[in-house]
């Protein structure tokens, strides 16, 4: 199977945000850091509670920090993450342009106008998707990310028995 393809920036915001799901040490850090938003939040809302309907003297200063923490928690679990993706994307020259990607019996074949290589299908450990991209994990957290939108459904379907086939399940 033969596909072409070029990356784009949202592809790797969906890869990193699909990786992440992937990576137990990162979806305890996402959890953790959901229960922090959650609770400054709470905070917040009583301090206002107490501030409308209790008629307690307002406190800047309170009001202050807990949406300097509310504004904080939605940088670091939802602005960080395309933050990155963005940076990556840019930074590195071996993801620009037009790729060609061969997938066989043996592995991958990739062709880019920097490089190639050759990936055997025993490189790889695991194998995700998202709604846009798959990923093809070499360890815990480096992946290989082949955007769906390269794929016709035909190949989609084939790609997908291939993956079953030669790395197992999800």
């Amino acid at each position: 199977m033969h596909i072409t393809y070029q990356f784009s920036q949202r592809d790797f915001l969906d890869a990193v945000s699909t990786g992440r799901k992937y990576n137990a040490m990162l979806r305890w850090f996402r959890y953790i850091a959901f229960l922090f938003f959650i609770f400054t939040v709470i905070t917040f809302a009583l301090t206002v509670w107490g501030i409308v309907l209790r008629r307690t003297p307002i406190v800047f200063s309170d009001v202050v920090v807990q949406l300097a923490f509310i504004v904080m928690w939605v940088g670091i679990l939802w602005g960080l993450p395309r933050y990155e993706a963005g940076k990556q994307f840019r930074q590195q020259p071996a993801v620009q342009g037009e790729r060609q990607l061969n997938i066989g019996p043996e592995g991958l074949v990739t062709v880019t106008p920097v490089s190639r290589s050759e990936t055997s299908w025993k490189t790889f450990i695991r194998w995700g998707e998202s709604k846009t991209v798959f990923l093809l994990f070499t360890s815990p957290a480096c992946f290989s990310i082949i955007p769906k939108r390269a794929f016709t459904p035909e190949q989609l379907i084939e790609f997908r028995a291939m993956l079953q086939q030669h790395i197992g399940n999800k």
